[in-house]
């Protein structure tokens, strides 16, 4: 009958059985190796956060791998077949303790590959900025309500795939760097500049402080990429590249120097750039058209009922506060 081991015993049992087994006779150099090996497996544990198709996944090929494996009866028949017969200092352990160590090594292999391929994801909550190392060096900051996804170090190379605005400090390598948006690529050498890509906005913003980069559009001709010098900033849609001067430094960099700064921007945009900013819900009332293009700058403000406040005034509206934010509506 086969046995199935319980990992979710008590370790100071499972230690017990471990200290029965090395009390046969065997080499130092040996006992050591194998405490590592059950200590090890003993702390392998599936992420939490893994979907349930994936980790159904991951069993089942871990399982197919063990059944794969020869088992100790099957060697023990071969060793018989020598000149020699077997002694006790042959087999110091027990072919159970064998099964179980020989499925842990599986695991611990088959989980560290899944695992080089599972990507790194940053999120920047809301309210808050967040710098990050990547793998190759370069660092990045992330505005609030950010995310960026970078893959995992089997599969790195130098590249991520950004959801939101960040500032990009890319270290010079040999090997090209790549910002992937929904609607952009960015190839750079080594460079900073600034990327904002909203997707409820429907298009990719970038400001190139210093540096060289090439920019396409994800769904336009490789040919028509174009290359920025610093100071240049563009607007890339699905089928589109443009000069974009209204992204300028200040406007790119706002979130950075704790600035808030909007040229020719759509009312529900700044309205989300607020809410993001400060983690409050903002929302419209009937009548407030979210399409309405404002221009506004506000140095360092500390709350987002200083900012709503002026912005109402101008815009002839009023705002009032929530249960869990703000409204904008119409008087």
């Amino acid at each position: 009958m086969s046995e199935t081991r319980d990992h979710t015993r008590p370790a100071a049992e499972r230690e017990r059985e471990l200290d029965h087994a090395l009390s046969l006779e065997v080499a130092e150099h040996e006992v050591a190796a194998l405490k590592d090996a059950w200590s090890l497996a003993g702390s392998v544990q599936i992420e939490p956060d893994l979907a349930r198709g994936e980790a159904s996944d991951l069993r089942r090929r871990l399982m197919s791998e063990v059944a794969s494996s020869p088992s100790p009866r099957d060697s023990r028949r071969r060793a018989a077949t020598a000149d020699s017969a077997p002694t006790r200092s042959n087999w110091p352990i027990s072919g159970r303790f064998w099964v179980s160590l020989a499925a842990a090594s599986v695991v611990l292999v088959a989980l560290a590959g899944y695992l080089g391929t599972r990507p790194t994801i940053y999120h920047a909550p809301v309210g808050t900025i967040t710098s990050v190392e990547l793998g190759d060096g370069s660092r990045v900051e992330l505005s609030p309500g950010s995310q960026l996804r970078e893959p995992g170090w089997m599969k790195r190379g130098r590249s991520v795939t950004l959801t939101g605005e960040a500032f990009f400090d890319v270290i010079k390598a040999p090997e090209t760097f790549r910002v992937t948006t929904r609607e952009a690529m960015v190839t750079v050498l080594g460079t900073r500049f600034a990327v904002r890509s909203w997707p409820s906005e429907g298009r990719t913003s970038l400001y190139l402080e210093e540096g060289r980069v090439m920019i396409e559009s994800a769904g336009g001709d490789p040919e028509a990429a174009m290359q920025l010098k610093p100071g240049e900033s563009v607007a890339v849609t699905t089928t589109s590249i443009a000069i974009d001067p209204d992204f300028s430094a200040a406007a790119a960099m706002d979130w950075r120097t704790g600035d808030f700064v909007f040229v020719n921007a759509p009312l529900g945009q700044v309205l989300d750039d607020i809410g993001r900013r400060f983690g409050a819900r903002i929302s419209r009332g009937s009548g407030v058209d979210g399409d309405r293009m404002v221009n506004g700058a506000f140095r360092e403000p500390s709350d987002p009922a200083g900012v709503l406040g002026d912005l109402a005034l101008s815009l002839g509206l009023n705002y009032r506060e929530t249960s869990d934010g703000f409204e904008v509506f119409r008087p």
